[in-house]
């Protein structure tokens, strides 16, 4: 084939692709929810030891997320510790007091109820996720049904079918 000479691809196999695309990423973005939501459950179930805890830090990721550090007591030891997650506006200001969820097996592993980016996180992702997924199945369902009706009025007009 020649330079700018016409292919014959199918539209239905180009639609394919692309909503199979849309449905793959949707997928991931379904599991990376499912992933953050199972591991924030995962961490509440495990911290059932309410301590209060002194906010005696804020710490700044490279994009200028904070997560505040408590320092609190648990079994006569002092602890200092934050959570992994970051946002704009933590639960928290330094100075301040919070009741927090320890793992009295790992104290220095807490939940902090007060804190929900990770929840909002997950439902976010399962939302994207699911969404993308869906319009790309809806969207390939609407063109193969169109396309199909189109070849099936060219065949009974004896028309050769184009696209």
């Amino acid at each position: 084939m020649g330079r700018g000479a016409v292919r014959n691809v199918s539209p239905i196999k180009v639609m394919a692709l692309v909503t199979s695309i849309m449905v793959i990423i949707g997928m991931v973005f379904l599991a990376v929810g499912f992933g953050v939501n199972k591991g924030h459950q995962h961490i509440k179930a495990v911290c059932t030891e309410e301590v209060n805890a002194l906010v005696v830090d804020i710490k700044y990721d490279s994009s200028g997320l904070g997560s505040p550090v408590y320092r609190y007591d648990f079994g006569g030891k002092e602890y200092k510790t934050n959570t992994n997650t970051y946002s704009n506006h933590p639960p928290y200001d330094k100075g301040d007091t919070a009741k927090i969820m320890i793992s009295p097996d790992d104290p220095e592993k807490i939940y902090v109820p007060t804190d929900n980016t990770a929840g909002m996180l997950s439902k976010i992702f399962m939302i994207l996720g699911g969404s993308l997924a869906g319009i790309g199945v809806l969207v390939f369902i609407l063109a193969s049904a169109v396309i199909k009706s189109g070849r099936r009025q060219q065949m009974q007009n004896n028309e050769p079918w184009e696209m």
